[in-house]
């Protein structure tokens, strides 16, 4: 029984890492910038500046562009 406990304590802290980790790196995975000289965000344009930076695929959200990775 003690091994089972010690073995989900090990998975527990684990995971911990894990999300801990995942937090650090969404600013960087899903990275947001205000559109070009105060322009409306568009999502043509969004897509293509995500392209160029080596991300899969961009949109606006909220008015700002999103671009991810996949």
């Amino acid at each position: 029984m003690k091994f089972l406990l010690c073995v989900f304590a090990v998975v527990a802290l684990m995971a911990l890492f894990v999300v801990a980790e995942a937090e650090e790196m969404a600013p960087r995975l899903f990275q947001g910038f205000d559109s070009l000289a105060g322009k409306k965000c568009n999502d043509e344009d969004c897509y293509d500046s995500c392209k160029e930076q080596s991300y899969t695929f961009g949109f606006c959200v909220q008015g700002k562009c999103q671009c991810f990775p996949l």
